[in-house]
Order: C-alpha cells, then structure tokens, then sequence
C-alpha cells in the first residue's frame, strides 16, 4: 500500500510525466499500484537495460540424481520497488496530477506552495525498474553465494547448492540428504543479508529449508519433479473456458491467455506445437473482433486436455545408449546407437538401430529429419535420450517445442504425444554432417555396424 511519506510536492515545469495507479485487491484489502508505463515515453532513446530472469524452464533443466531429493528454501522482499529512493531527474517522471488548493488545505500545506505530488520511489512499469532491482538483488546475493552459481548463470545442482533470484524472490536449491546443512546454513545466510540491508524481508512469505512442495515463480517445487501451481492451473481452466463459452475475441484479448499458457509450457516445451492457429488468430485480428476459429477451439481444448499432464521431472536418468539419426531424400532415415560406456577411448562402436525407405517421395527434407529421430522415443521409457543430429532445423524446432511451418509443428505434436506416452526427454545435440555417424546408413551404403573415431568427443550429460 503506498503512503503518503513515499511522495513530495514540486512546482510543475517542463519534463514532468503524469503517471497512474490501478486498484488491486488482495487478502481482502485494496492496494494501489503504480502505472509508470506513461513514463516509458520520456525515455531518453536506446533499448532497454537488458536483464535475464529465470524461467520455469531453468528449473526444468536441473537434474536430480538418483536417491536424491530436491530441497529448497524460498525469500520474499516486502514492497522491493518501494525500498529505493531514485534521484530528483528521475522522480520528475512520475508524478500524479495536480492538487487543488483545498486538497492542499486539507493535507495541511500551503494552498499556493507546490501542488504536483511526486513518488520518489521506483514505479511499476518502468521499462527500466525490473533491471535495478534485478541488479540490486544480485549485488546483495553475491555477497551470500558466488555469482556462478546462480540459476540464470547454469549452475548444476550436482556441482552444490544453487539461488534463483527473481527480482524480490530468492529461491534456494539443493540436493538432499547431500547438501541438507549447507542449505540450512545458506538459508540463514540469506535472512542475514536481507536483514542487514535496506530491503527487509516479507516473512509470512518466507520458506525454510524443506524437501516438501513449494510455490516458485508460479510452479510447485516438488522433490523430484516441478508442475504448475493449482492455482495457475485454476486460472488457465476458467479464462479458457470463458474465451471458448464466450465464441468470440480479439486478438489483443487472446494474446494474454496464450501468454499464461506459454509459462506452464515452459516446464515442457513440446506442447508448444499445440498452439499455432492461435498465434495466427492474434495476428491477423489484432483489436478487431471476430468469431473464433474452429481450428482455435480445438487447440484451446487440447490444451485444457493436456493440462493435467504438465510437468518437468527431475529426477529421470540417462539411457544407457546414445543414439545419432540422419535422413535423406532419396533413400530413407536411419537411427544408429552406441553404448554409453565403452572401454575404448580411442574408438566409438555404433549398431544400426532403424531404417526405412520413405513410402512418399516429395516432402522436405527438414520434415523427413524430424521423422528420422522419432523412433529413439520407443527404444527406452522414462529416461533422458542422448541425440545427435546434422539437422539444424530439427534441433531448433523441438528444442523450441514448436515451428512456423505447420508441416513441422504437426511432427512436434508426434513427439509430445511420443513424450507423453513413454516418459522420455530427448537431449538433441547438433553435429556436422561429416561426423554423423548415421550418414551413410541414410544413402543405403552401409548395413553393418560403422566404427568411428571419438575426436572430437561428445561429452557425456551428467
């Protein structure tokens, strides 16, 4: 809630930026926030201070080994963009209209004084705002934790404890039983440093060091596996179902609910594919109304459908092959494999696994890549599955989870639906064609096993 003690009263000149306040209610209070957006307009030139945040998929990456546990710790800062005073260049810019003098009477100041009220802290919407207090957060952090081990920074969880900083959010992972005291330790490490700073702590919010759920950037940290929180997943369900009851939208309407769609895809990024007419509809209705399209409401409904099943695991182990495909147009794909232990380092033995002639002549070869690399899904069940691939566009596409080209996004709804029915994550690498040890097995020259030498080597995934 803001105060009156956050504001100061100046004379109106040239430079000052009007700014607003929205109304939330919130555990049955009302609470006004800052719209500092009108002061993006005044921007002096130049892009935006550029800042990295984690995402869902961060944590979606991390790895839990075997017999481990994920135990975490959480921090919250009371009214972050509220504990900084910015300079008086700066304050210029978010100011409220001007007060009457019977206003001013009644706050108890001089009714011909100054009458433009002026927040002297930061202002939510700022183009810059999110950057400052990123980096002001980090700055503290670091003095806790090296910087290296920082979530936006690929830290692994197998080489320590790791801190996801979120602006006023700082998320604490680690691996239990290995690293319960030095999370414990960390923990009050970080209260300590809150404490001692000018950005106290909110603590009804705090989380100590637990292997129990916890709520983070909109997801449930589980032990061993992240999905989106309950009450995410109940505000997806009724904003869907009131566009899909409602049969008509703009685009600038549909856009958000895509928006909150998108975040809980982060912790599986296939699903993606399941929207592509969607983003169409945004683009070509922008802020003009029209009915939905029927291609829309079946991609709204699947992803009602595949709700239930969002989730990133943690704790899946490594195949004990690793595979390579290739395609070519004239011939077929091929899949070849190795084990992932061999007792020579000098010399990678690989096993034709798959081949095929295409049935139809004519499709691309991009599509045929992606084709070519679908049957590593069925070799194992829930592992993660070391891929290597010539393919550029292959990897591109289903490491993003879905294509422009709706040739391609219809294989990627193949490989969700192979990623839902067999539990598997594939882990695509690129290489060059010259490398590709399925090369030859794609032209039909080869039927046998093919031998290659190791340099340059693949370094195995933890």
């Amino acid at each position: 809630m803001l105060s009156l003690d956050m504001f100061a009263l100046e004379h109106w000149q040239p430079g000052m930026t009007q700014v607003g306040f929205f109304a939330v209610k919130k555990d049955d209070k009302l609470r006004l926030i800052t719209d500092g957006r009108p002061a993006n307009v005044r921007r002096l030139g130049g892009l935006p201070l550029d800042v990295h945040l984690p995402t869902p998929e961060d944590f979606a990456d991390l790895h839990v080994p075997p017999h481990s546990r994920l135990i975490k710790f959480k921090h919250d800062v009371s009214a972050m963009f509220h504990r900084f005073v910015v300079p008086r260049w700066l304050q210029l810019l978010f100011c409220l209209a001007p007060l009457t003098p019977a206003q001013l009477r009644v706050l108890g100041r001089d009714p011909h004084g100054p009458n433009v009220p002026v927040l002297r802290t930061l202002a939510m919407g700022w183009v810059d705002a999110v950057y400052l207090m990123q980096s002001v957060m980090e700055r503290l952090m670091s003095r806790v934790i090296s910087p290296s081990r920082f979530l936006t920074a690929g830290a692994r969880l197998e080489q320590g404890p790791i801190l996801a900083i979120y602006i006023d959010d700082t998320i604490g992972c680690g691996l239990s039983p290995r690293d319960d005291r030095l999370m414990t330790a960390l923990d009050a490490r970080v209260a300590a440093v809150l404490a001692g700073s000018a950005v106290p702590e909110n603590f009804p919010k705090h989380v100590a060091a637990t292997t129990g759920p916890m709520d983070g950037l909109g997801c449930a940290l589980l032990a061993d596996r992240i999905v989106p929180t309950p009450k995410r997943k109940l505000a997806l369900f009724l904003k869907t179902r009131a566009v899909l009851a409602a049969g008509f939208a703009c685009g600038h309407d549909l856009h958000p609910l895509l928006g909150l769609w998108a975040w809980a895809f982060l912790l599986c990024r296939p699903a993606f594919s399941v929207f592509h007419a969607a983003y169409r509809f945004c683009a070509v209705a922008q802020d003009r109304v029209f009915a939905l399209w029927p291609s829309v409401r079946r991609e709204l409904v699947t992803a009602l459908a595949l709700l239930p099943f969002i989730e990133a695991p943690l704790s899946l182990p490594l195949a004990s092959r690793r595979y390579a495909s290739d395609a070519s147009s004239d011939y077929g794909g091929a899949l070849v494999s190795m084990p992932r232990f061999q007792t020579s380092c000098r010399l990678w033995v690989w096993r034709l696994e798959w081949v095929r002639r295409w049935r139809w002549l004519g499709d691309h070869i991009n599509e045929l890549e992606v084709r070519a690399l679908m049957p590593a899904y069925e070799r194992h069940r829930s592992r993660r599955i070391l891929l290597l691939t010539d393919s550029s566009v292959a990897v591109g596409a289903l490491t993003k989870g879905r294509s422009s080209s709706w040739r391609i996004n219809l294989l990627a709804r193949r490989c969700l639906a192979l990623r839902l029915l067999t539990g598997n994550i594939l882990l695509l690498h690129h290489l060059p064609s010259a490398l590709n040890p399925a090369d030859s097995h794609s032209r039909g020259y080869r039927s046998t096993s093919v031998r290659r030498f190791s340099a340059p080597r693949i370094r195995d995934v933890p």
